[in-house]
């Protein structure tokens, strides 16, 4: 969290905490900082964009901004294990206006240059001979024709009083517009909407009464982030909030999406709803042109595991394990396993898998692993066991895919081999003479022949 010591017209300073390091020292910081009006919710590539890097200190001071501007300011770590995000949230802070005795000297220089080669202004006072070595004329009586004008130095103070008037005294009627309250919201993404309640207020006295303010008028909005905010959270990203003769108060919908997408690593969104370029000759309220948002995901990873803990293989041949899927079907899940050893013997009595994968499509909430039994005739049952080692899905940040890690259900399943010929009759035997010679009455695959 930034927060903002010392500023000016022109200078702002920030000041950070130093963020959790886990074992690598901060060594630098990156800070980029733009001119809200002209950013939207973009950074990377907007025009504007200010960066700097400093040591491992936690305060920097940022010269030659625009005064009475908003700027938009973020920062990340750096160690020697590389750089860290930008922070989650960006922040919002505003330059002081101009003093306004510069402003007056500024506006009594340009008046008084103005007077001294205005012709207009000649003939307004009379004829005035401006010479830098004449004597002043002698004091005029009033007459008809003087009575009432005023000299050089009288006609100069009254335009400085009515430029500064124009600069510092505010219009009666003039309004800004701004959100009623600035507390951050956390909504899941199925609430389907978030609203906020956008105001406007008379300047003057703070009153909603802005009768002859010009109505109507619009405010635009953008929500500004360092997250990826693309279809799959939200409908829009920018908008704007319109306003008719006789109101005061609106809602800012934004529209959410429950896309039933695991965000692993980073599941809840962060972002600030901003409010820029109102029309109209609004203002912006101060301190009420942002508010911070957090969407929570409401999707839990899925759970894979086997069908049942025991499974029979019929040997010789293949044999369908079954594996099932619970929770969200969105995307492919991948399973990795592999086989240990019972009293059966991998590579003399089955296959041995030490590591194997099998995939449960998008969709889908079940699917099978294939094992093959090779138990011998005439041999007494055996077993071997099937593990799940890892369970992996599509995880979705933003517009990028990527595994990550799901739950694991029932993770091992023991598999029976059920042998032909070994002279024990087995459920789905319909026969067993002993051997796996045909032509006997029981086939080489312990059925009855005719």
């Amino acid at each position: 969290q930034a927060t903002t010591t010392d500023k000016t017209s022109s200078t702002m300073t920030w000041t950070w905490v130093t963020p959790e390091d886990y074992g690598a020292a901060v060594t630098s910081y990156t800070l980029q900082w733009l001119n809200s009006s002209d950013s939207g919710i973009v950074w990377q590539g907007a025009m504007g964009v200010q960066t700097a890097s400093v040591g491992a200190i936690n305060t920097f001071t940022a010269s030659n901004l625009t005064s009475a501007t908003n700027y938009i300011f973020r920062f990340r770590a750096c160690s020697s294990e590389g750089c860290g995000s930008y922070s989650d949230s960006t922040l919002s802070f505003r330059t002081d206006a101009p003093e306004a005795s510069t402003a007056l000297a500024a506006v009594a220089s340009s008046a008084s240059q103005t007077i001294a080669s205005s012709s207009a202004v000649t003939d307004l006072v009379g004829e005035v001979n401006i010479s830098a070595t004449a004597p002043p004329p002698p004091p005029v009586a009033p007459t008809e024709t003087t009575a009432g004008l005023l000299n050089e130095t009288e006609m100069l103070d009254l335009l400085a009083d009515e430029l500064v008037s124009d600069l510092f005294e505010p219009d009666p009627n003039a309004f800004a517009v701004g959100f009623t309250s600035t507390d951050s919201s956390t909504v899941s993404e199925a609430a389907g909407t978030l609203s906020f309640d956008v105001q406007m207020v008379k300047i003057s006295d703070g009153s909603t009464d802005h009768s002859g303010s010009g109505l109507p008028f619009t405010v635009q909005w953008s929500l500004v982030t360092t997250d990826v905010l693309v279809e799959d959270d939200v409908v829009a990203v920018t908008g704007s909030v319109g306003f008719l003769p006789g109101e005061t108060s609106k809602a800012l919908t934004i529209t959410l999406v429950d896309n039933q997408i695991l965000n692993s690593g980073r599941p809840d969104k962060s972002f600030q709803v901003v409010l820029s370029d109102p029309s109209g000759g609004a203002q912006l309220v101060v301190g009420k042109n942002a508010r911070s948002v957090i969407i929570t995901d409401n999707d839990a990873p899925p759970s894979v595991g086997f069908t049942s803990s025991s499974t029979l293989a019929k040997a010789p041949g293949f044999t369908n394990v079954s594996l099932t899927r619970s929770g969200s079907t969105a995307f492919a899940v991948q399973v990795e396993y592999s086989t240990s050893d019972g009293t059966a013997v991998g590579g003399i009595d089955y296959v041995s898998v030490p590591a194997g994968t099998v995939v449960v499509p998008s969709q889908q909430a079940e699917t099978m692993l294939t094992v093959q039994a090779l138990l011998l005739p005439q041999s007494v049952n055996k077993n071997f066991v099937v593990s799940i080692s890892r369970v992996m899905s599509e995880c979705k940040a933003g517009d990028r895919l990527f595994l990550c890690t799901a739950v694991m259900g029932t993770d091992s399943t023991s598999v029976a081999i059920e042998a032909c010929g070994n002279g024990q009759s087995q459920s789905w035997e319909g026969c067993d003479d002993g051997d796996v010679a045909s032509g006997d009455g029981c086939s080489a695959s312990c059925s009855v022949e005719d």
